[in-house]
């Protein structure tokens, strides 16, 4: 008897036939992120520059949030790559998705 096996598959004596998955954040493109993070700084008046600078501006954490979020949910890139690309920390990042999805809880309710 012979096990064919798909060509993302191995076989482990220990689990039998595994199948091996890309992770996600792997197929995402850094200048893909880069993207959706410009056109979010864009749609709220200001350069990708000045929305990813330091400083605790309203208008600036809300664009920040938003990006986080929509980078999140389009690419299902990882929180530490986010925070790379949009000079934070990745618990800063996860707390900028939750408060955006909140935000847009409330809105729709």
């Amino acid at each position: 008897m012979t096990i064919e096996a798909p060509p993302a598959a191995f076989f482990s004596l220990w689990h039998g036939l595994v199948e091996v998955r890309t992770p996600q954040y792997a197929r995402v493109s850094w200048s893909h992120m880069q993207a959706i993070a410009k056109a979010v700084a864009e749609r709220n008046g200001m350069p990708l520059a000045q929305m990813v600078a330091r400083g605790g501006a309203r208008g600036r954490s809300l664009a920040l949030q938003e990006a986080a979020w929509e980078i999140r949910n389009q690419t299902g890139a990882s929180y530490p790559r986010i925070g790379a690309l949009l000079k934070r920390d990745h618990s800063t990042i996860i707390h900028h998705c939750r408060v955006h999805e909140a935000r847009l809880a409330e809105v729709v309710s």
